[in-house]
């Protein structure tokens, strides 16, 4: 097997099932990283740590199968613990934003340390900056002076009109100001702004990943019986995008 054999199946054998990690920009991380680190001296150079449980995708066959190869956020801070604060060093982790939130959103939660990440890092005496990237909502429409701010932008949330935002409201999880969650905001610009990778259609052509990405996006449930009809589940949207991509 080769050496960029290897470092594919870094991004892709995760304990996800979906394609989000088969995304470009995944790739194009792992080789900009390896590019600067061919111009540093050892002791300089990045290191790339891996966060998920390692996974025999071989043996999977059911989902019970995958969730028996560990915890993600559990594995992930024991990583940090012995790689990163055991030796003294600093991590830039890279996670979604419910890995990394301070205080649980479920129904009914207080305020104790989430089980998380990012809760179980800081229960421990770590303390993590955490930066939420928004790209869904329209910043200025809580914070006018937002208008103004370059491209991209990191600013902190606490004492300010975006801190004190509910974080994407819904009545199925308990209310929590923006600021309880995450230290600062990354800032790329409004929605329609931003463009969002998309997988490379030379994929959906090779007849070997599809077959590997169809049959794990096939451990995972349709769409919820309270969903509106027409909604896709994960396997289904798959096929959809391929087909739009293979299409053009």
């Amino acid at each position: 097997m080769s050496l960029w054999t290897c470092s594919l199946r870094a991004w892709r054998d995760t304990t996800q099932p979906n394609d989000i990690w088969d995304l470009p920009i995944y790739e194009e991380m792992f080789r900009a990283v390896r590019d600067v680190n061919a111009s540093l001296p050892p002791e300089r150079q990045l290191r790339l740590l891996l966060g998920d449980p390692p996974v025999e995708w071989e043996s999977v066959r059911t989902l019970e199968d995958l969730n028996k190869w560990g915890q993600r956020d559990s594995h992930a801070a024991d990583v940090v613990r012995r790689e990163v604060i055991a030796k003294k060093r600093r991590a830039l982790l890279v996670y979604g934003d419910d890995h990394f939130a301070k205080r649980s959103r479920a129904p009914g939660a207080g305020d104790e340390w989430p089980a998380n990440l990012v809760g179980q890092l800081e229960k421990s005496g770590t303390r993590v900056f955490v930066v939420h990237t928004e790209t869904r909502m329209d910043l200025t429409a809580l914070q006018p002076d937002v208008r103004s701010w370059p491209k991209p932008s990191l600013a902190r949330l606490e004492g300010t009109a975006l801190g004190g935002a509910e974080y994407e409201p819904t009545p199925r999880l308990r209310p929590r100001r923006m600021e309880e969650l995450f230290d600062a905001v990354l800032y790329l610009g409004s929605p329609s702004e931003i463009t969002f990778s998309r997988v490379d259609p030379k994929l959906c052509a090779d007849s070997a990943y599809m077959q590997m990405r169809l049959a794990r996006l096939a451990l995972l449930p349709g769409p919820p019986r309270q969903a509106p009809p027409g909604t896709l589940g994960p396997l289904d949207r798959f096929k959809q995008a391929c087909a739009g991509l293979t299409a053009r």
